[in-house]
């Protein structure tokens, strides 16, 4: 009897333990498959921000923006072209505005800055890019109406004297509402063309006997350091890496190397990264300096950074 209740005892008690490890087991697995799908979902979630990330910088990417002037009957309208969406958008007109522009300088503190002009009083004036047409006269008597350059908050301006003491070009640095001028250069020999490449440094050409010499200076210095010469006359030029890119005539050079022939005058010209941008009989065009293919970008008498 004994070894009959020994014998059930230790039955009793091996199918219990059977049972809770089979118990255990299942448990564990149960505890195994919520991990596996908590890391799934938590994966999941990720890879849909990630999607929605990338959607969204596509989406919202823009290029650098041109500001392109267009001439429609005697009134001029002012355009944003991006360059990598291709797009561009019409934001003043100056059709019903007493004072009419002259010319676009370019887009300073998120603002286009530019040249009015009524009864010949020249106007220096902020216009909103938000379509608005808001106007903010900067300067109202400005009294430079030459090529502005600008860069920040300087202007760059020439002059001209023929009076004996003073004769020659000068260049001319100016703030951004067109105040506290400040003569860098003044030359005997014309200055074709120049511009404001940052807050200091200054580039500009120098032309005379079909030879044209470009050269740098700082707004401090006062001093010029020839770049290049050319056996040309050079209209509008822009120096990048060390490379002087210019018009002459209705050719477009790198240095000495012609790299397109334009087929009338070009009026206007620009360089974002590797495309260079310029206006021809009212055309704005795109000049890959890789490969050399000239890409129409639509109609615009200038093109301005």
């Amino acid at each position: 009897m004994k070894t009959t209740n020994k014998n059930r005892f230790i039955i009793l008690f091996t199918i219990s333990i059977i049972v809770l490890f089979i118990g255990y087991y299942f448990n564990r697995q149960g505890t195994d498959n919520k991990l596996i799908q908590s890391n799934d979902s938590s994966t999941s979630i990720f890879q849909n921000t990630t999607i929605s990330i990338a959607s969204s910088t596509t989406s919202t990417a823009v290029g650098q923006t041109l500001t392109i002037l267009k001439k429609v009957n005697q009134n001029y309208n002012i355009y944003l072209y991006d360059t990598l969406l291709k797009k561009e958008k019409m934001i003043f007109t100056d059709a019903d505005e007493k004072n009419k522009i002259q010319t676009v300088i370019g887009i300073v503190n998120d603002k286009i800055l530019a040249l009015t002009q009524n009864n010949n009083i020249f106007q220096l004036v902020e216009i909103s890019i938000d379509g608005k047409g808001k106007i903010e006269i900067k300067n109202s008597n400005f009294p430079y109406s030459t090529k502005i350059s600008h860069f920040n908050n300087s202007l760059l301006v020439s002059s001209f004297s023929n009076a004996e003491k003073d004769f020659g070009f000068k260049l001319i640095v100016l703030n951004i509402n067109g105040q506290n001028p400040k003569e860098i250069i003044n030359s005997s020999n014309t200055i074709s063309d120049y511009y404001l490449s940052d807050d200091s440094i200054v580039y500009f050409i120098e032309s005379g006997n079909n030879i044209s010499t470009v050269y740098m200076t700082t707004i401090d210095e006062k001093e010029k350091n020839k770049i290049a010469e050319f056996n040309k006359i050079i209209k509008y030029f822009r120096v990048k890496k060390g490379i002087v890119y210019y018009i002459s005539d209705k050719e477009i050079y790198e240095n000495e190397k012609k790299l397109a022939t334009a087929k009338s005058d070009i009026t206007s010209f620009q360089i974002i990264d590797e495309n260079m941008y310029f206006s021809e009989n009212n055309i704005i065009k795109s000049l890959d300096l890789k490969n050399l293919k000239i890409t129409d970008i639509g109609s615009g008498e200038r093109v301005i950074l």
